[in-house]
C-alpha cells in the first residue's frame, strides 16, 4: 500500500522538473497529467474490462480515454501532429510497466516531448 499524498509529492515533483527544465512548455505535462491520467483512471474502474496486454492492471478503455483525451485538450494548443504525436506516446507511457511513477514520469515525458516536436 502507497503513503497518504506520495502520488502528490511525484506529481508536484514530475511538474517541477518539467518547469525548471522546460519552462513554459510544461503547461503540456500538466494538462498530460491532470486530464489524461485522471480520464484513464476514471474510465478503467468504471468501464475497463479489457486488460491491457502491456500490464494487466491496466485496461485498453483507460488507455483509449486517457489518448482521447490528451489530444483534444492539446490540439488548439498544438496542433493535430503534435497533438497526434504526444498523446500517442504518453498514452503508450502511461499504460507501461516502466517502474516509474506516472505521475512523476508523465509531465516529464509529455514536456520533452513538446519540445522535441
Amino acid at each position: 500500500m502507497k503513503k497518504p499524498g506520495i502520488q502528490a509529492f511525484y506529481a508536484n515533483s514530475g511538474v517541477f522538473l518539467a518547469f525548471l527544465f522546460f519552462g513554459e512548455l510544461s503547461v503540456v505535462g500538466v494538462l498530460v497529467l491532470s486530464v489524461g491520467d485522471a480520464l484513464s483512471t476514471l474510465t478503467g474502474r468504471l468501464f475497463g474490462k479489457t486488460p491491457s496486454i502491456l500490464n494487466p492492471s491496466k485496461t485498453w478503455e483507460g488507455t483509449l480515454a486517457f489518448f482521447v483525451g490528451t489530444f483534444f485538450v492539446l490540439l488548439p494548443l498544438l496542433g493535430t501532429e503534435a497533438s497526434l504525436l504526444i498523446s500517442s506516446l504518453s498514452s503508450l507511457a502511461e499504460a507501461l510497466d516502466l517502474r516509474i511513477d506516472d505521475n512523476f514520469l508523465l509531465p516529464l515525458f509529455a514536456t520533452a516531448l513538446t519540445y522535441l516536436v
